[in-house]
This record gives structure tokens, C-alpha cells and sequence, in this order.
């Protein structure tokens, strides 16, 4: 995600396209005629990426990881046999 935040690209308010979801990927930071941040648009796969991203750096997440390893219920070991690892 830091990537695609480092790629974003700038675009004035005024520059918009009237159907920019079709027109735009990635991030896109709008600013406004003072070149400040007016708000972000991200396409569905940077967005996608975001959420994965705050989920996988959840204590929840982990609380949820470690409280499956633990029940023992499905082992690594079991998963690794499935997939032929």
C-alpha cells in the first residue's frame, strides 16, 4: 500500500473528469486551487489493499490467529497434507 500511496498522482479539483471513476486507478489525491488535499479517491484494488492492510495489522486479527492455532481444530501440519505442501 505504501507503493500505491508513494504512486498517487495529483489532480486539481477543476480538472476533474465528469465520470472519473472510469477514468481513474489507483490513488488520486484531489487538491483544491491552494494545493491542499481536498480528499482521495482510491479504485477498487487499492482499496482492497488498504482494508487487507488494517486487517493484518489488527491485534484482533492476531487475537483471532493465535486463538485458531490454539483450538487445534485445523493443524498447519493438516492444511500442509491437503495442499499437497
Amino acid at each position: 500500500m505504501v507503493e500505491l500511496l508513494l504512486k498517487q498522482k495529483r489532480l486539481p479539483l477543476n480538472q476533474i473528469p465528469a465520470s472519473f471513476k472510469k477514468q481513474l486507478d489507483g490513488v488520486v489525491r484531489f487538491i483544491d486551487t491552494k494545493g491542499e488535499t481536498f480528499g482521495l479517491f482510491f479504485d477498487k484494488d487499492a482499496m482492497e489493499n488498504l482494508l487487507e492492510e488494517f486487517e493484518y495489522s489488527s491485534p484482533k486479527f492476531w487475537d483471532e490467529i493465535e486463538s485458531s492455532r490454539k483450538s487445534g481444530i485445523v493443524s498447519s501440519r493438516a492444511i500442509e497434507s491437503r495442499l499437497g505442501l
